[in-house]
């Protein structure tokens, strides 16, 4: 088997990905057990690769509001596809 495509996940500036992590888990301002909890964290870090990767985004750029707004746009979605 060889692989002739590299694929690479787009990638934020670790704060901007801590930043949308940590909004996405604390979405409600809930308290979770840590069975929920390991699991909200799953579907916010496949949410959070998905709408990065869908917006092209790395750590060079400087749009981090608009990638932070295009989240919460679209993390109802994202979140569906990562159940």
């Amino acid at each position: 088997i060889t692989l002739n495509e590299k694929i690479e996940d787009e990638r934020l500036s670790y704060e901007s990905e801590f930043t949308l992590m940590t909004a996405c888990v604390n979405r409600y301002g809930s308290s979770y057990s840590t069975k929920s909890l390991e699991a909200r964290i799953d579907k916010c870090s496949c949410s959070v690769r998905k709408v990065v990767n869908n917006l092209g985004v790395d750590s060079k750029s400087n749009d981090t509001d608009e990638v932070v707004d295009a989240f919460f746009t679209s993390v109802n979605s994202a979140m569906r596809e990562c159940s």
